[in-house]
């Protein structure tokens, strides 16, 4: 017997369609051969096709320590999980789809496609509305890195034009495609902290409902319990297929692995998970973001050097042609405009913000250019560098003792990040700065910008205290620097236009 490709698939998306429990690869062999009597080299044959047409199949899941599978419909429909929504959506009247719903739904899906429907059946409306990027990515973490941005032009074709001008990104506005739940929080009195459960009703055609749940009926214990046991199965998953998985798909074979009671009775969001897990986090390998396992302390110290936050450096990259021997002389090497103190200070303005997200935080400071890593062991010692800053600087941070400092720090980073859009620019012109090096305003600027690095250095600081009385008083000061540096940056401006 002869076995046509295009017959075994048509064959295998018939029985999946048809499966409502968890099958093996002999269940599906067996059908497929059907009265045939095959012998040990075409029944090999079979299996081998049809395993390989399994390990991608979008409609399946796949457990490698029992062999069996199940359609995705069958373990997802019928399921829930929760969304616990800002306080920037309460206010708003919005609910952002955003990363929450990629593992529950078909690939296919758009997160401003799928259909949610309340207690009585009406569907949720959607609506445009703009939004900072900074805050927009908090809602699109677990898509990735990479794939954030592309969401962004691709939920709406306005913000190739806003995100396509060049420079860092921090501060525009996306066009962002959300639920209108204005009526929804008011009808429930909803108030941070409070939930609302979102069951699958069809994982194909996206389809959702939902009700609200108070925060009072949380149990710390149980989410505790639900974030170890995702956690667990997130890192069978990554151990199993290593980091080639998109995060969603990563969280979608979690979810099975782990076992139906995830999505039965969940007792933490998405968004809980990677902040809270001690299991997992969100890291960068090869250039994808992924989730990946976390390290604890001593397995930190023993390879120091030699790990970064995302997993092993292959040994044969681990000599680099750069500069490795310091945080600050490879930030020059790389060409970057940002000294070690303006990092930190993104870091913490993170934190300030209530937003302690490592990928938003590398957007702010590295999204807009072009790092020249001199190599790939450059590039990890690099992020293994900033990784153990921004862990160092979470771990430590206390909002309440930086009450006063946060927002005299914000309002200095918006002025740097002013001096890094104009240094872009001037890259994208192939403006070499150095030619300004003779003109007084360049002077000036660099000066400027050693005063703003001083100040951002001394705010870090947890051991320089400011005081409510002084706030006022640096503020007015950051922005008389703040015009000079404007004025500086202007008569620059025009010795590049009479140079061109």
């Amino acid at each position: 017997m002869t076995f046509n490709l295009r017959d075994i698939e048509s064959g295998i998306d018939d029985f999946i369609c048809n499966s409502e429990h968890e099958f093996k690869l002999a269940d599906i062999c067996r059908v497929l051969a059907g009265e045939n009597k095959l012998n040990e080299d075409q029944e090999k044959q079979l299996e081998n096709a049809v395993a390989n047409i399994l390990i991608d199949d979008p409609q399946v899941l796949y457990n490698h320590e029992n062999k069996q599978y199940i359609s995705r419909d069958t373990f997802f429909n019928g399921g829930s999980f929760l969304i616990v929504p800002t306080e920037l959506e309460i206010e708003q009247g919005i609910l952002v789809p955003g990363h929450r719903f990629g593992p529950f739904c078909c690939t296919d899906i758009f997160p401003s496609e799928v259909r949610m429907r309340d207690d009585v059946g009406k569907l949720a409306e959607f609506k445009n509305i703009p939004m900072p990027v900074e805050n927009a990515s908090v809602f699109h973490v677990l898509l990735g890195a990479e794939q954030m941005f592309e969401f962004f032009v691709a939920d709406n074709p306005e913000n190739a034009d806003i995100l396509g001008g060049g420079g860092n990104a921090a501060g525009k506005n996306v066009i962002l495609s959300v639920m209108a739940f204005e009526a929804f929080y008011k009808k429930y009195d909803f108030k941070h902290g409070d939930m609302i459960v979102v069951t699958i009703d069809d994982w194909t055609l996206g389809d959702f409902s939902y009700k609200y749940v108070s925060g009072e009926e949380r149990d710390a214990d149980a989410t505790a319990k639900w974030i170890d046991k995702l956690g667990e199965a997130a890192e069978e998953v990554i151990e199993e297929y290593s980091n080639y998985l998109e995060i969603p798909e990563q969280l979608a074979r979690a979810f099975y692995i782990g076992g139906r009671a995830l999505i039965d009775e969940p007792a933490a969001t998405l968004n809980e998970f990677y902040l809270r897990s001690e299991r997992i986090r969100v890291g960068y390998v090869s250039g994808m973001t992924v989730l990946t396992i976390a390290r604890d302390d001593e397995e930190d110290e023993e390879n120091e050097g030699n790990m970064y936050r995302s997993g092993n450096v292959p040994g044969d990259v681990m000599i680099s042609k750069g500069e490795t021997s310091d945080f600050e002389s490879m930030l020059k090497e790389i060409g970057s405009v940002l000294r070690p103190a303006e990092v930190e200070g993104f870091m913490l303005d993170q934190l300030y913000r209530d937003e302690p997200v490592f990928d938003v935080f590398f957007q702010r400071c590295f999204g807009g250019q072009k790092l020249n890593f001199a190599d790939e062991a450059q590039e990890a010692v690099f992020l293994n560098s900033l990784e153990d800053i921004w862990e160092g600087r979470f771990a430590g941070y206390n909002k309440l003792v930086d009450e006063n400092k946060g927002p005299v720090r914000s309002r200095l980073l918006e002025i740097v990040e002013e001096r890094m859009d104009w240094l872009h620019y001037l890259n994208d012109l192939d403006v070499d700065p150095g030619k300004l090096e003779d003109h007084d305003a360049f002077t000036n600027l660099v000066s400027a910008s050693i005063h703003f690095t001083s100040l951002c250095q001394l705010l870090n600081s947890e051991e320089h205290f400011v005081s409510g009385s002084e706030v006022e008083s640096i503020l007015e000061s950051i922005e008389d620097m703040a015009e000079l540096q404007k004025s500086y940056i202007e008569e620059l401006n025009s010795i590049i236009a009479r140079m061109q």
